[in-house]
Order: C-alpha cells, then structure tokens, then sequence
C-alpha cells in the first residue's frame, strides 16, 4: 500500500438495525480508531424495492438497490469525510450473472454490513453439511460455523465493519495476507479466524488499526 496522504475519514455514523444490541457496541469500538464514531437507530430504509425473493424463509434484499434507499433515508448528511454505515438483520445478495450471493458487507457509504449475510455468505466447514443431514444442527462440526445468536457474530461484524470503513478511508480493496483483518474471507473459518486475531498486516502503514472491542 502506498503512503498515506489525508484523512479522508473522520466520522462514522453507525445505524443500528440489529435486534442484537452487543453488535453495534463492539463496531463502535472497534471502528474508534478511524474517526469520531456516533451511533444512531436504524435509518427508515424503505427497503421494499430491493425485496429480491427469499432464502431458508430470510427474505433477501438486492444490495444496490438496498444501499440506494439508504442514501435517500440519510438525505443531505453525507459530506466528505462521514462514513454512513447501516447494521442490518436483513439478508443483503447481489447477483453475479445467474447466481445469487449473500454479502457480509458492502462499501462505500452509505455502507451495509449484513449480519445474516456473515452466517450464510461464508462458506461453511464441509462437516456441517453432513451433520446436517444425519444430526440436524447438534452435530460435530457445530462450533465450527456461525448459527444465529451466536456471540461470535458480534467479532466477525467487527470484521466486515471495518473492512468498509478502511475502504471508504484508502480506496483500496482487500488485502492478500489471509491473517489480515482486511483479508476477504469467502469460509467461515477465515472469518472466525480474523475475528480472533483482529491483526493488521504491515502493508498498511498509516491506517489505524481496529480497536479492542468488548
């Protein structure tokens, strides 16, 4: 990454749409470093022209289409250097020719970090599927994957919150060291693993790291 020149964050303003209230405390934490961060209720998104259809029973929401009726519920609160970013329960996608794919997060702001993106965009260890079909859910390889009300959740947002924020903050995209927290995780493990470590990689002089969050 190349020398940083000036800021270009100084304050995120986190809508809170999580029915999990640890979440948005522990990205308000972690996302301190970057700048003044403020947190709000979740932004009156008029999400109905981004319904896409359902998945597992979640309905599904087209991301573009989703971040687009954010920036209109924002209005005129988005000057350079504010970062918006929407925690959400919905289930974010966006389709790939004729694939749907969940999406944990997406940049830049108004930005959207999806909580039921990271359960079911990640992939899975190949043992859930088997426990799923001769256990249910209670099986061996439960501990290893993220379930809803899973308290890990709320580091793996940390995750995919500050990946937006460092975006929105160097214009770069992820980074190739798969224990760096900007790292782009497609298995749940990579996930679960950077949520662990929340370590940034030297290839980043100059961007504050994320926060300890609690």
């Amino acid at each position: 990454m190349r020398g940083r020149g000036p800021r270009r964050v100084g304050r995120i303003i986190i809508h809170d749409g999580c029915a999990d209230g640890r979440i948005s405390g522990a990205v308000a934490s972690c996302l301190s470093g970057l700048g003044g961060v403020e947190t709000r209720g979740g932004a009156a998104v008029d999400a109905g022209g981004a319904l896409m259809g359902a998945h597992g029973g979640a309905a599904m929401y087209e991301g573009h289409a989703l971040r687009s009726a954010l920036s209109r519920a924002i209005g005129a609160d988005q000057g350079i250097g504010t970062v918006h970013m929407l925690l959400t329960d919905m289930l974010v996608c966006t389709r790939e020719g004729d694939r749907i794919h969940a999406r944990t997060m997406m940049a830049p702001s108004p930005a959207i970090v999806s909580i039921r993106g990271i359960i079911e965009g990640p992939a899975r260890p190949p043992g859930y599927y088997a426990d799923l079909a001769e256990f249910g859910r209670a099986g061996p390889a439960r501990g290893r994957y993220l379930e809803e009300g899973d308290p890990r959740i709320a580091g793996a947002a940390c995750v995919c919150a500050y990946q937006a924020a460092a975006y929105c903050e160097t214009g770069e995209g992820p980074c190739g060291d798969p224990g760096c927290v900007l790292y782009d995780a497609h298995l749940q493990g990579e996930l679960l693993g950077q949520a662990a470590g929340m370590r940034l990689c030297g290839r980043h002089p100059g961007l504050p790291g994320p926060r300890t969050f609690t």
